[in-house]
């Protein structure tokens, strides 16, 4: 970079690699932003336009507003923003030189980086995500029940966590893969898999004793996999819970082919755990929970948009400047609304390059922004 850079977009290239090598080129390309968006008098001073990329940014990430999943994978609001991408694609571009392509890989074992097989825990979302990528969980009920029972006067008080796949949660789906569910129930050409059980007492060591046990483990942001699913045959589910107070660990939903967890889990926030660990440290009190999750597969539709730029040289060289616009359910504005929008000013940049003043790069450049990296991290 020969100019300054303001500091959102030195964010965001610290934070991710939207470029693939623009090099060899005959003129120079500069790249750098201004808040006006405007060029200097005299020689030309190409510029991103820091509005456009801003205002870009916002719409991404305003879609959460719209469809509480914001932009996750095959959900109706990354369907909406690969539509404003490739809209917006097609008035920098020109629609001839943009392609919707539609996601149907499959991950085969050859394709795993092998610290899967080094660290299989750190890396346990890969061996879930082998299969079609577009077959997703989609959970249909999905709960835990505490139970607190006052000994001495047998007064139940309950407190109840659900997970809502289309609204607001308390808890969040950790499921295992379905040869584990206790029931099958089929309806037409559907398969749905339940794993229930109830009165499990909650344990944050190893189970002491006869009885069915709810284990309990803790994640931190600093080393998120750094907890174990149990194992033991008395442990029937586990409660993860967040370091935070009010957020929750979340897992992709992976195919069904192997598995993402032993055990059922229900990730839960760290100030829901205070309200049940103030109780479990009563005498008086007696501690327990109900579990229940229901679940199937669907095939989801999700795509890549791609905008071409053609180059000098007719040889089959490609470079390619891209970021992936799916997210985690929320606004995901630097993961990776930003980097999405940085691409798609980079090209808005270029080809005003070309059309002002017929500076076109050596090779043929693509503007590509990936769905489903979210999922399995493909």
């Amino acid at each position: 970079m020969k100019e300054k850079l303001l500091p959102l977009l030195v964010t965001l290239l610290m934070l991710s690699s939207v470029f693939v090598g623009l090099v060899n080129q005959k003129e120079s390309i500069v790249i750098k932003a201004e808040a006006s968006g405007g060029g200097s008098a005299g020689e030309y001073e190409p510029i991103i336009n820091y509005t456009y990329v801003w205002r870009k940014t916002q719409k991404l990430s305003d879609i959460v507003k719209e469809h509480p999943k914001g932009r996750a994978f095959g959900t109706p609001g990354e369907h909406e923003a690969a539509n404003l991408i490739q809209r917006w694609m097609n008035e920098t571009l020109g629609s001839v030189n943009v392609d919707r392509e539609k996601i149907n890989k499959s991950l085969k074992w050859l394709e795993l980086p092998w610290q899967v097989f080094v660290h299989p825990l750190k890396h346990v979302m890969w061996f879930g995500s082998l299969g079609d990528l577009t077959e997703v969980r989609q959970v249909d009920a999905h709960w835990i029940r505490f139970k607190i029972k006052n000994i001495s006067t047998g007064e139940v008080k309950e407190i109840l966590l659900t997970y809502k796949e289309n609204d607001t949660s308390t808890c969040f789906p950790l499921l295992a893969v379905p040869w584990t569910a206790i029931e099958k129930e089929k309806i037409g050409n559907e398969t749905y898999y339940i794993w229930s059980a109830e009165n499990l007492s909650i344990t944050m060591e190893k189970p002491n004793g006869e009885g069915n046990f709810c284990a309990v483990r803790f994640t931190n942001w600093k080393d998120p996999w750094g907890w174990s699913c149990p194992i033991d045959p008395r442990i029937k589910a586990f409660i993860l819970v967040d370091c935070f107070d009010n957020t929750y660990f979340m897992g992709p939903s992976t195919s069904k082919i192997l598995p993402q967890f032993l055990k059922p889990g229900y990730s839960i926030t760290g100030s829901k755990w205070e309200r049940i660990e103030e109780n479990l440290s009563k005498e008086s009190c007696n501690v327990t929970v109900d579990i229940y999750s229901k679940w199937h597969y669907d095939n989801v539709v999700s795509h890549n948009i791609i905008g071409k730029l053609e180059g000098r040289d007719p040889s089959n060289v490609v470079d390619i400047i891209c970021a992936h616009y799916d997210c985690w359910w929320n606004q995901g504005t630097i993961d990776e609304a930003a980097e999405t929008a940085l691409v798609l000013g980079i090209a808005k940049y270029m080809k005003k390059l070309e059309e002002e003043k017929g500076i076109k790069p050596e090779h043929t450049v693509k503007f590509i922004a990936f769905a489903g990296e979210e999922y399995g991290f493909r």
